[in-house]
């Protein structure tokens, strides 16, 4: 990863929704007692921020929903795809808050990443409903 031009990308599989609620890309290099390093820390409080906005009906911001400030709503197989962020690292951690409303077991949302403009998307983690998490609540 090291000088390469990321992008992450959260996937919805599922018909109901996922609502997200602050993000934050940090890098640290190869050494475990390094220091992590923030490159962005999205709140989604004025809108998209550092992910694109989605010329879809299936992708809405709210400055305020269940209690939490700056949401960004996924619904159906929508996805929410940052634009390229600078990355001079070895390790790269994703943390971030989301709500899932309504998804039957099964269903659920990835974690995905691209490097320097590829079009192939390489999978980090997916989550499913009722096994990972559960439904109308906040999990940070």
């Amino acid at each position: 990863m090291n000088g390469s031009l990321i992008e992450v990308v959260y996937r919805c599989g599922g018909i109901y929704s996922v609502l997200y609620c602050s993000i934050l890309l940090s890098t640290r290099t190869s050494s475990p007692s390094g220091t992590w390093n923030v490159l962005a820390h999205e709140h989604f409080l004025d809108g998209f921020g550092v992910f694109k906005e989605l010329e879809s009906q299936d992708a809405h911001h709210y400055s305020s929903t269940l209690g939490r400030q700056g949401v960004i709503q996924l619904l159906k197989s929508a996805a929410l795809p940052s634009y390229g962020i600078a990355v001079d690292s070895s390790q790269l951690k994703v943390a971030f808050s989301f709500y899932a409303n309504s998804m039957s077991i099964g269903e659920g949302f990835c974690l995905e990443y691209s490097l320097n403009d590829d079009t192939d998307w390489n999978p980090v983690r997916c989550w499913q409903s009722s096994i990972d998490f559960e439904n109308s609540k906040w999990n940070n």
